[in-house]
């Protein structure tokens, strides 16, 4: 079940990475659906137990689809696909301004991991000269909407909050936790 289709025939690597990946084409197709909407939210549990419990599968699970999305932007360009490629590099970074808003340090290093993967393929486009003036003017404007300062004072602001919930929670909850005696 987890494996990938392989051409009866020999190909080129980038058809052989975009045959394998296709794969993902049902999932990727209702993400990209998906991301028209105007906002999105993770299902969180908040407030049972320890703040710093708190269960976020959902980034491994974005890191993952960004992974997909940026070597199949890489094995398209290599095709001379760069519509598609751009659609795939903007998805990914759609994906990662999905986390955006979210004051948890970790999810602020996993958006900052997806986007450095997807300037691999902005790169390589670049390198090559095949993204038009018009690809290149909207990889601008989206690249622009970054400001990483303000997303880092956000999850500084957030681990502060964290960890006066986790004091807050010991101190209601555990209190013998909090003693400095040696039994």
């Amino acid at each position: 079940a987890n494996s990938f289709p392989i051409a009866p025939q020999p190909q080129s690597s980038a058809d052989d990475v975009l045959l394998a990946l296709s794969k993902y084409d049902a999932a990727t197709e209702e993400i990209r659906e998906a991301s028209k909407l105007p906002y999105s939210r993770f299902p969180l549990t908040y407030g049972n137990g320890e703040p710093s419990d708190i269960l976020l599968p959902h980034l491994a699970a974005l890191k993952y689809c960004a992974q997909v999305l940026d070597l199949r932007a890489l094995a398209e360009l290599q095709n001379g696909q760069d519509e598609k490629a751009l659609a795939d590099v903007k998805l990914s970074l759609y994906l990662a301004d999905s986390i955006r808003p979210e004051p948890f340090l970790i999810s602020q290093l996993v958006r900052n991991g997806i986007l450095q993967m997807t300037l691999q393929p902005v790169w390589e486009g670049l390198a090559e000269h095949q993204w038009s003036d018009a690809q290149l003017a909207a990889l601008d404007s989206e690249l622009a909407k970054l400001d990483f300062l303000a997303d880092y004072k956000l999850s500084m602001r957030g681990e502060m909050g964290l960890q006066g919930g986790n004091i807050d929670y010991l101190i209601r909850n555990r209190r013998e936790l909090l003693t400095m005696e040696n039994d």
